[in-house]
């Protein structure tokens, strides 16, 4: 399955209204390095972050699910998650590449469950 592939995601439920000039992000995915993660989770404007799907892809669980339970909006959903693999052995394809994850708190299933469809 390629992402090209996959219909665009829908609005999640409970997801505050914007207006025209700001974006209609359903999943934000953080990639910083495990030093800079709090500073960049910190600079995020909360406002826009209501209702969205916020996954990080850290190589450590602890310390990104702590401070994104305590940074994000509570109508935010959080994945911790970890690709187990790497730019060569990811460059061709994802299919049968390993992938964990952490739902830590997921109340639109149908947007999770199109997020994981992803690593398929």
């Amino acid at each position: 399955m390629t992402r090209a592939a996959l219909a665009p995601m829908p609005r999640a439920r409970n997801a505050h209204r914007r207006t025209a000039g700001e974006s209609a992000l359903d999943v934000l995915v953080l990639a910083p390095s495990i030093i800079s993660f709090e500073h960049v989770l910190s600079a995020l404007p909360t406002q826009l972050l209501e209702g969205l799907l916020v996954v990080d892809v850290l190589s450590v669980k602890l310390l990104p699910k702590a401070a994104m339970l305590k940074a994000l909006p509570a109508s935010c959903d959080i994945v911790c998650s970890h690709p187990m693999f790497g730019p060569e052995s990811g460059k061709h394809d994802w299919r049968d590449l390993p992938f964990v994850y952490d739902a830590v708190r997921v109340r639109d299933r149908h947007r999770f469950c199109r997020f994981l469809a992803l690593w398929e």
